[in-house]
């Protein structure tokens, strides 16, 4: 969740015992995900004065930044094999601000990849983890639908929302990797659209 109020990880088993508080200092945390085998959450902190990315186990141990200097990451995503974190990543100076593009690095160590050069924010891998979906603001104040491959960023596919589209959170896979779906306001309620990779709809 993204708010301004502190935050701490608390996992829980599904029947609701066995809670045990994960983090405690600085617990400004936003958009917290788990990896698919449930053996870390990966998370964003302002605990370094700007927001990176951060991982820690299911049982609260190996508190790790993952991402660090001059610039801001929030949105992540983990891989469905749990290998790779892609997130979106700005940098920020006194005089500019820099794009918001798309990295990824492995969840256990190593350098982070460029994937993107414009504008690029959301990321989500696809169920196969081959390619990723994110949003791709233009020059004019659109936004498109974009996917891109996970393995070197060339561009796939991209395509034009429904003009009342609310895109701040993303576009997600639906399970067969066939489809994104997207929130749609129409008459002051949100629905869920449907775009099929193939173009119809």
């Amino acid at each position: 969740p993204r708010t301004g109020l502190p935050v701490y990880v608390w996992p829980t088993n599904a029947d609701g015992p066995q809670q045990k508080q994960l983090t405690n200092d600085s617990p400004f945390l936003e958009e917290v995900r788990a990896a698919p085998d449930g053996r870390l959450l990966i998370f964003a902190s302002k605990r370094s004065g700007r927001s990176h990315l951060f991982s820690v186990d299911a049982d609260g141990a190996n508190l790790k930044q993952l991402t660090s200097g001059d610039s801001y990451e929030i949105d992540s995503d983990i891989s469905p094999d749990g290998k790779w974190i892609v997130y979106a990543s700005k940098r920020v100076f006194a005089d500019k601000i820099e794009p918001e593009t798309l990295w990824k690095i492995p969840v256990d160590s190593g350098e982070p990849i460029q994937l993107t050069t414009d504008n690029a924010y959301t990321p989500y891998f696809s169920p196969d983890g081959k390619r990723i979906s994110y949003i791709a603001p233009e020059k004019n104040g659109d936004q498109k639908l974009a996917i891109i491959a996970a393995e070197g960023g060339a561009t796939l596919q991209t395509f034009e929302p429904v003009k009342t589209a609310e895109l701040n959170m993303g576009s997600h896979w639906t399970p067969d990797g066939q489809a994104l779906t997207y929130v749609v306001i129409q008459k002051n309620v949100g629905n869920l659209w449907l775009q099929p990779l193939n173009g119809d709809g």
